[in-house]
């Protein structure tokens, strides 16, 4: 499911429901999609093409035919317990104005199916996730939101006994996993969501989302700005100095502070398990610092005391590796030494099997290449010379145009 417009999108409301400023820090925030993300939205937009019997051209991954086949027989199960007419909706675009109150908010659900029956009608709004982390079906906020959206949507041709809130995780489980709630049950939690939503869109653009800010793991764990959010810099900092420490002062004792009695036992070890729990969150904001760093070095913006450097060649590889195996062959090298088991070896592994001082060794590098290192954040005293990131100028031609 997919939010095209919303502030307070149904997919975040774990972020905007327990840090209501989260949504104003968020919204200029650039966007960046990580290979995992895309290789999840192609596969969605695979399932699509299949359930909307289009033609696809490319290698059907077996989770996606796994989703396709759930969502099938899940319609199949409609017919076969009587329903007269069974409807499926794919990517369909749902209204969240009504909901959170937000003007012309809409979000995409990954497929509906209404079952009409001869005194009833049920609905199924089902979220396809490819993903390895699982997520509970049970207490979904951004189902039950979604759920309520579809009401919205077709509450003019239907009065729905039952909305089924289904997640399909193939990844994690081949069975689909359904949470069914009655029309009564969504709406009670409509206040909750739309109380949720207006003190969020009321700090929008609003210096005072920053005294709306609460760290913790469901928010903090996908957001996009935890590298600069003040709560979470201050929750990190009494994680790892204890409360003891007054985060007001610009140096902190390298050292934590433990309470006093906490020299063994139990309590110290009730202690390191709870700042265990924390260290992945911790890391998670260490990360998301460096790569904002590296992100504006990259882009020219200076960050005092730091600067881009190059990182370790990549390995050596055969630029051809035909050209190899014909030098290896005309030298008449032991098969046994080029070979591994049916491919050409590696360079290191043939510089050990033939020896640097070899005719053919030499030879050989002119058929080896290496990719280069990446940029890497580093301290200003680093040894390396620092990296210049290469601009339109540094090449020939530029988006097809010349610019020489």
């Amino acid at each position: 499911m997919s939010e095209g417009h919303a502030f307070c999108s149904p997919s975040d409301w774990e972020g905007w429901s327990n840090c209501p400023g989260k949504p104003a820090l968020e919204e200029f925030e650039p966007d960046s999609q990580s290979e995992a993300a895309a290789e999840g939205t192609r596969r969605h937009e695979l399932a699509a093409r299949l359930l909307l019997k289009l033609p696809v051209d490319e290698p059907i991954p077996a989770e996606v035919t796994a989703y396709v086949a759930a969502v099938s027989e899940r319609m199949e199960v409609y017919r076969q317990a009587g329903a007269r007419e069974v409807h499926m909706a794919v990517e369909q675009k749902l209204p969240l104005e009504a909901i959170t109150g937000e003007r012309d908010a809409t979000g995409t659900a990954d497929c509906v199916i209404i079952a009409v029956f001869a005194d009833y009608t049920d609905m199924d709004v089902i979220d396809a996730k490819f993903g390895y982390r699982p997520v509970e079906t049970y207490g979904n906020g951004q189902l039950r939101i979604y759920g309520l959206a579809a009401m919205v949507k077709h509450q003019l041709l239907h009065t729905f006994r039952q909305v089924n809130l289904c997640i399909f995780q193939p990844q994690v489980s081949g069975e689909l996993q359904v949470w069914p709630q009655t029309a009564d049950e969504l709406y009670a939690f409509a206040p909750t969501v739309r109380t949720a939503a207006e003190l969020s869109l009321s700090l929008r653009e609003s210096v005072e989302a920053l005294s709306h800010l609460k760290a913790g793991d469901k928010q903090c764990t996908f957001c996009k700005v935890k590298y600069r959010c003040p709560e979470f810099g201050k929750f990190v900092t009494r994680t790892v100095f204890g409360d003891f420490v007054d985060e007001r002062e610009p140096v902190l004792t390298p050292e934590p502070i433990e309470p006093e009695g906490l020299d063994g036992g139990p309590e110290l070890a009730e202690l390191l398990s709870l700042r265990l729990s924390r260290v992945t969150m911790i890391e998670k904001w260490c990360l998301a610092v460096r790569a904002a760093v590296e992100a504006k070095l990259v882009a020219g913006e200076p960050i005092p005391g730091y600067k881009l450097v190059m990182g370790r060649e990549g390995p050596r590889e055969w630029s051809d590796a035909q050209a190899a195996e014909n030098l290896l062959l005309a030298d008449h090298q032991n098969p046994d030494k080029v070979y591994h088991p049916r491919e050409l070896k590696s360079p290191p592994q043939i510089e050990s099997a033939v020896g640097k001082k070899a005719p053919v060794w030499k030879a050989l590098q002119n058929h080896i290449k290496r990719s280069e290192g990446k940029p890497s954040v580093a301290p200003a005293d680093d040894p390396r010379p620092p990296f210049v990131p290469k601009t339109a100028e540094d090449f020939d031609s530029y988006d097809g145009v010349d610019i020489a």
